[in-house]
């Protein structure tokens, strides 16, 4: 079985089989090619399950973009996809991370049943 993550503020794409030692990830894109492959990682173990990391977790200093817990017989094994940039350490770019979703509604409930559409 084949378990698809998805980030749709960074459009990329994981794919990780049950029983499997490799976990991809893709570039998603609206026109052709619609999919590029971004890497190929291969563990020793093979895969029991995978979950992606909230964003509030993520090292920006490094460009960490998304990361991924790969879930073995006997651990878990993170992995990191980063976009390499030349940095000194210190700068956050913020082209890398774009507004999310976040924890706070943009209107109530009632709002919205009566036919409500906000952004934010």
């Amino acid at each position: 079985m084949v378990i698809p993550l998805y980030d749709d503020d960074t459009g990329l794409l994981v794919l990780a089989g049950t029983g499997d030692s490799a976990v991809d990830c893709f570039e998603v894109s609206t026109s052709e090619p619609f999919l590029s492959q971004v890497s190929h990682c291969l563990t020793d173990m093979s895969t029991r399950g995978v979950a992606m990391v909230p964003k509030l977790a993520l090292d920006v200093l490094s460009c960490e973009v998304m990361q991924v817990l790969q879930l073995t017989d006997n651990c878990i094994v993170p992995i990191s996809y980063q976009v390499p940039r030349k940095h000194t350490g210190q700068e956050f770019h913020d082209d890398l991370y774009p507004d999310t979703v976040g924890t706070t509604p943009a209107m109530s409930a009632e709002e919205w049943w009566k036919g409500g559409n906000k952004q934010s």
